[in-house]
């Protein structure tokens, strides 16, 4: 059954049941139905993304699911998710994110997957950094596949500041 979602944006969504897909440069003021509890974004400017992105749309804050392919910007900033407390999966692509703040994955306490997958040219050392100060207490999967790891400037590096990052993420909450 395909429902239309409403959009403030050019591009309209399409919902099945309860997952929403949207093509449009900037999720802000996008409209879903009530029912929606997984979003999948496509060609987000990562410009667009900032700490009201998500917490000025009260709906998102009921999704469960979210996946974004951005197609820009180098650097993912300081609390982008905040709003959006239910996650429990977050996937974020894009090619072109170099850096990453301290406090990206802000307000994710129920996030249980994360997928940061094909997002080549992050460097380890600034997800690392925002690993170190996540507070994801219940994060059982984490999925790196296609990340920058020849950012890596020894395996030294890789097991004290990479695996440890996740480890203190994931312990916060105990």
């Amino acid at each position: 059954m395909f429902i239309a979602c409403t959009s403030a944006c050019s591009t309209p969504c399409v919902c099945i049941e309860d997952k929403a897909t949207c093509r449009t440069p900037d999720p802000n003021g996008l409209v879903l139905g009530d029912n929606v509890s997984e979003v999948v974004l496509y060609n987000i400017t990562s410009s667009f993304l900032t700490k009201n992105t998500f917490s000025g749309n009260q709906q998102l804050s009921n999704i469960e699911t979210l996946e974004i392919w951005a197609v820009d910007g180098e650097s993912l900033g300081s609390r982008v998710f905040t709003g959006l407390s239910g996650l429990t999966y977050l996937g974020y692509h894009n090619e072109y994110t170099v850096n990453m703040v301290n406090d990206t994955f802000f307000g994710l306490g129920n996030l249980k997957e994360l997928d940061f997958s094909m997002n080549i040219r992050l460097r380890i050392s600034t997800f690392t950094s925002s690993m170190k100060f996540a507070d994801l207490p219940i994060l059982n999967k984490l999925t790196l596949t296609g990340m920058a790891s020849f950012y890596f400037s020894n395996s030294e590096d890789a097991n004290d500041d990479f695996f440890l990052s996740i480890i203190v993420a994931t312990k916060r909450g105990i």
